[in-house]
C-alpha cells in the first residue's frame, strides 16, 4: 500500500503554513538572539503531529529545517519535498530522490 503523495503533501503544506510563516517572521526579527534549533524543533513537532496518522509512518520523514531559504525539507516515499517561505510567498516543491 502506498501513501497518496498529493493528498498528504497538501495536508502538510496547509497544516504547516501558520507555524512556518510565523516562525519566518519571528526569525527575521530575532535571528541574532535566538538559536535556530528551537525553530527547527517547533517545525519538527508540528510536522510529526500532522503526520501521526499516516498508515506507513516510515514513508514520511522530517529531514531538516533551513534558514535560507527559510523552511524545511521532508520526504514522502521516494520524493523529497521542500517548503519555503519568504516575505512574498509560501511555496512547496518536490522531486524524486
Amino acid at each position: 500500500m502506498s501513501v497518496d503523495f498529493r493528498e498528504l503533501a497538501k495536508k502538510i503544506f496547509h497544516g504547516m503554513e501558520p507555524i512556518v510563516c510565523n516562525l519566518h517572521s519571528r526569525w527575521q526579527d530575532e535571528h541574532e538572539y535566538e538559536d535556530f534549533k528551537e525553530y527547527e524543533n517547533a517545525m519538527r513537532v508540528k510536522f510529526e503531529k500532522l503526520t501521526l496518522g499516516v498508515i506507513i509512518p516510515n514513508s514520511v520523514k522530517f529531514i531538516k529545517a533551513q534558514k535560507k531559504p527559510f523552511g524545511f525539507i521532508y520526504t514522502i516515499g521516494n520524493r523529497i519535498v521542500t517548503i519555503e517561505v519568504n516575505s512574498e510567498r509560501y511555496k512547496q516543491s518536490s522531486r524524486l530522490s
